[in-house]
């Protein structure tokens, strides 16, 4: 059987399975979408809060959800790739690292 996979065919090993959960981790949990902004990747959010398995998740049971700014910071390498992994020590260490990126690279999810 074969799959659509990023606008072409593959072998189903290789594939993007629709009905796989992306949601399958554990920890933090950030959701930065390409070409989205943070406030873009904010209305989107619903959706993704709505599966059956969102509350599941010990990232959101422990309040661990954040949006970041993937156009930015995350979908593409560039210069601000130091403040790509300021962003994620924020996010990762709170209590250790406050760069102020807050409200412009992300945002908390509640």
């Amino acid at each position: 059987m074969r799959r659509a996979h990023i606008g072409h065919t593959q072998p189903t090993n290789n594939a993007v399975r629709r009905d796989a959960s992306p949601l399958e981790c554990s920890g933090d949990l950030r959701h930065g979408l390409c070409g989205f902004d943070v406030d873009r990747s904010m209305r989107e959010m619903p959706a993704l809060a709505a599966r059956p398995e969102w509350r599941t998740l010990s990232a959101v049971r422990a309040g661990r959800v954040f949006v970041t700014d993937g156009n930015r910071y995350f979908n593409r390498p560039g210069p601000r790739l130091v403040e790509s992994a300021e962003i994620l020590a924020e996010l990762l260490h709170p209590g250790v690292f406050d760069r102020g990126r807050e409200g412009s690279g992300w945002m908390r999810w509640s």
